[in-house]
Protein backbone atom coordinates (compact mmCIF):
# COMPACT_ATOMS: atom_id res chain seq x y z
CA UNK A 1 0.00 0.00 0.00
CA UNK A 2 2.80 2.69 1.15
CA UNK A 3 5.67 1.25 -1.22
CA UNK A 4 8.19 1.38 1.46
CA UNK A 5 11.45 0.06 0.48
CA UNK A 6 12.86 0.50 4.24
CA UNK A 7 10.98 -1.08 6.82
CA UNK A 8 12.17 -0.14 10.60
CA UNK A 9 10.37 -3.15 13.00
CA UNK A 10 10.25 -2.39 16.37
CA UNK A 11 7.81 -4.70 18.60
CA UNK A 12 5.36 -3.86 21.16
CA UNK A 13 6.92 -5.35 24.11
CA UNK A 14 9.75 -2.88 23.73
CA UNK A 15 7.48 0.39 24.98
CA UNK A 16 10.85 1.83 26.03
CA UNK A 17 12.82 1.58 23.28
CA UNK A 18 15.30 4.75 23.01
CA UNK A 19 14.91 6.52 19.49
CA UNK A 20 18.86 6.93 19.75
CA UNK A 21 18.88 3.11 18.92
CA UNK A 22 16.37 3.23 16.17
CA UNK A 23 18.21 5.84 14.81
CA UNK A 24 21.73 4.07 15.63
CA UNK A 25 20.29 1.03 13.34
CA UNK A 26 19.45 3.20 10.50
CA UNK A 27 22.41 5.11 10.70
CA UNK A 28 24.33 1.70 9.90
CA UNK A 29 21.86 0.30 7.60
CA UNK A 30 22.33 3.67 5.73
CA UNK A 31 25.40 3.89 5.87
CA UNK A 32 27.00 5.16 2.21
CA UNK A 33 30.15 4.16 2.30
CA UNK A 34 29.47 0.12 2.68
CA UNK A 35 30.95 -1.91 0.63
CA UNK A 36 27.35 -3.50 -0.02
CA UNK A 37 23.91 -2.10 0.65
CA UNK A 38 22.25 -4.51 4.13
CA UNK A 39 18.89 -6.34 3.82
CA UNK A 40 18.63 -6.61 7.48
CA UNK A 41 20.32 -4.54 10.59
CA UNK A 42 19.89 -5.26 14.03
CA UNK A 43 20.74 -4.78 17.14
CA UNK A 44 23.94 -6.07 18.52
CA UNK A 45 24.06 -9.06 21.10
CA UNK A 46 24.82 -6.84 24.04
CA UNK A 47 21.47 -4.12 24.38
CA UNK A 48 19.66 -4.95 26.50
CA UNK A 49 16.38 -7.03 25.99
CA UNK A 50 13.97 -4.40 25.31
CA UNK A 51 15.98 -2.13 22.43
CA UNK A 52 15.17 -4.38 20.15
CA UNK A 53 14.70 -2.83 16.93
CA UNK A 54 15.67 -4.05 13.40
CA UNK A 55 15.93 -2.67 9.81
CA UNK A 56 15.14 -4.43 6.54
CA UNK A 57 14.77 -4.04 3.07
CA UNK A 58 11.19 -4.37 1.49
CA UNK A 59 12.67 -6.95 -1.03
CA UNK A 60 13.90 -9.47 2.27
CA UNK A 61 10.38 -8.63 3.77
CA UNK A 62 8.68 -9.98 0.76
CA UNK A 63 10.53 -12.73 0.38
CA UNK A 64 10.23 -13.89 3.86
CA UNK A 65 6.76 -13.61 3.17
CA UNK A 66 6.48 -15.91 -0.06
CA UNK A 67 9.39 -18.39 0.99
CA UNK A 68 8.94 -18.67 4.72
CA UNK A 69 7.73 -22.51 5.60
CA UNK A 70 9.26 -22.45 9.49
CA UNK A 71 6.31 -21.29 11.99
CA UNK A 72 8.68 -19.42 13.86
CA UNK A 73 10.32 -17.59 10.80
CA UNK A 74 6.54 -16.84 9.23
CA UNK A 75 5.67 -15.32 12.64
CA UNK A 76 8.89 -13.95 14.06
CA UNK A 77 9.51 -12.41 10.45
CA UNK A 78 12.96 -11.20 10.01
CA UNK A 79 14.23 -14.56 11.26
CA UNK A 80 14.18 -15.87 8.15
CA UNK A 81 16.68 -13.39 6.60
CA UNK A 82 19.60 -13.20 9.46
CA UNK A 83 19.10 -16.74 9.96
CA UNK A 84 20.89 -16.59 6.19
CA UNK A 85 23.57 -14.91 6.39
CA UNK A 86 25.16 -16.08 3.13
CA UNK A 87 21.86 -14.97 1.41
CA UNK A 88 21.28 -12.00 2.43
CA UNK A 89 23.63 -9.38 3.98
CA UNK A 90 22.73 -8.32 7.48
CA UNK A 91 24.85 -5.96 9.90
CA UNK A 92 24.46 -4.76 13.60
CA UNK A 93 24.44 -1.88 15.51
CA UNK A 94 26.33 -2.42 18.43
CA UNK A 95 25.91 -0.81 22.26
CA UNK A 96 28.72 0.71 23.49
CA UNK A 97 28.82 -1.51 26.84
CA UNK A 98 27.48 -5.20 27.98
CA UNK A 99 23.66 -4.76 28.78
CA UNK A 100 22.86 -8.18 27.93
CA UNK A 101 22.32 -8.57 32.16
CA UNK A 102 18.90 -6.20 31.77
CA UNK A 103 15.67 -6.16 30.02
CA UNK A 104 12.88 -3.56 30.05
CA UNK A 105 10.88 -5.48 27.39
CA UNK A 106 6.82 -6.01 28.38
CA UNK A 107 6.33 -9.99 28.18
CA UNK A 108 4.36 -10.65 31.77
CA UNK A 109 2.73 -8.45 34.23
CA UNK A 110 5.60 -8.62 36.56
CA UNK A 111 7.13 -7.02 33.62
CA UNK A 112 4.94 -4.43 33.22
CA UNK A 113 4.87 -3.26 36.89
CA UNK A 114 8.68 -3.15 36.25
CA UNK A 115 8.28 -1.06 33.11
CA UNK A 116 5.91 0.91 35.02
CA UNK A 117 8.29 2.29 38.01
CA UNK A 118 11.85 2.55 35.29
CA UNK A 119 9.41 4.97 33.26
CA UNK A 120 7.79 7.12 36.36
CA UNK A 121 11.45 6.83 37.76
CA UNK A 122 13.32 8.21 34.55
CA UNK A 123 10.34 11.10 33.95
CA UNK A 124 10.52 12.05 37.33
CA UNK A 125 14.09 12.78 36.95
CA UNK A 126 14.67 13.20 33.34
CA UNK A 127 11.35 14.25 31.71
CA UNK A 128 10.34 12.56 28.11
CA UNK A 129 13.74 13.09 26.62
CA UNK A 130 14.93 10.49 28.67
CA UNK A 131 17.14 7.01 26.91
CA UNK A 132 18.44 3.49 27.29
CA UNK A 133 21.41 5.20 29.93
CA UNK A 134 18.88 6.72 31.96
CA UNK A 135 16.94 3.06 32.04
CA UNK A 136 20.51 1.47 32.61
CA UNK A 137 21.25 3.87 35.58
CA UNK A 138 17.72 3.36 36.84
CA UNK A 139 18.80 -0.17 37.19
CA UNK A 140 21.78 0.37 38.60
CA UNK A 141 21.02 2.75 41.13
CA UNK A 142 17.85 1.46 42.63
CA UNK A 143 18.95 -1.81 43.55
CA UNK A 144 15.03 -2.70 44.22
CA UNK A 145 13.86 -2.65 40.73
CA UNK A 146 17.31 -4.26 39.62
CA UNK A 147 16.42 -7.38 41.78
CA UNK A 148 12.76 -7.43 40.25
CA UNK A 149 13.89 -7.42 36.69
CA UNK A 150 16.66 -10.28 37.58
CA UNK A 151 13.37 -12.41 39.12
CA UNK A 152 12.01 -13.05 36.16
CA UNK A 153 11.61 -16.35 34.36
CA UNK A 154 14.03 -16.84 31.29
CA UNK A 155 14.15 -14.16 28.75
CA UNK A 156 11.73 -15.12 25.29
CA UNK A 157 12.05 -19.03 26.30
CA UNK A 158 8.68 -20.06 24.27
CA UNK A 159 11.02 -17.84 21.12
CA UNK A 160 13.89 -19.49 21.93
CA UNK A 161 11.65 -23.41 22.04
CA UNK A 162 9.81 -22.34 18.81
CA UNK A 163 12.83 -21.57 16.62
CA UNK A 164 15.15 -24.55 18.13
CA UNK A 165 17.57 -22.29 19.53
CA UNK A 166 19.80 -23.49 22.92
CA UNK A 167 19.20 -20.31 24.59
CA UNK A 168 18.37 -16.74 23.72
CA UNK A 169 22.06 -15.44 23.97
CA UNK A 170 22.45 -18.33 21.37
CA UNK A 171 20.00 -16.82 18.78
CA UNK A 172 20.36 -12.92 19.39
CA UNK A 173 21.74 -11.42 16.55
CA UNK A 174 24.30 -13.56 16.62
CA UNK A 175 25.15 -13.34 12.92
CA UNK A 176 28.37 -11.96 12.24
CA UNK A 177 28.32 -8.86 9.43
CA UNK A 178 28.49 -11.16 6.18
CA UNK A 179 31.05 -9.47 3.91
Amino acid sequence: KYNAETIVRVTADCALIDPEVIAGCLRVYQDPFRRVQYDHVGIGAEWMEGMDCEVFTRNALELAEFEATDAADQEHVSSFIWRQPRRFHCGTYPCPFDLTAYQTSIDTDADLLLAQSLLSWCLDRYGFGFGWRDLWWCLESQTHLKYRMLQRAPWNQSYVTQVGGESWESLRYHQKESH
